[in-house]
Formats: structure tokens, C-alpha cells, sequence
């Protein structure tokens, strides 16, 4: 039987940075990325 999910049959796991691991559900999750960013790149 051919098992069917969303990740496939062979997920490949990364470790990211926390900075880049934010999830954007609603708008002020990327109200609050967008600043971050902003603030990053001001450096």
C-alpha cells in the first residue's frame, strides 16, 4: 500500500538559523519579519 503524506516518502532535514525559521500566518507575523529584516540590513 502506497503511503501518501505531505513530506513524501525520503524527507531530507535541514537545520535553519531561528532568524529564518519564522513562520508568516497572519499579518502581523510579517509585520514583525519585515522589521526584523529592515533592522538586519541597517546593520
Amino acid at each position: 500500500m502506497t503511503r501518501r503524506n505531505r513530506l513524501g516518502d525520503r524527507p531530507m532535514m535541514l537545520e535553519i538559523d531561528a532568524a529564518e525559521a519564522w513562520d508568516i500566518d497572519e499579518e502581523l507575523d510579517f509585520k514583525v519579519v519585515a522589521f526584523l529584516m529592515s533592522a538586519e540590513s541597517g546593520k
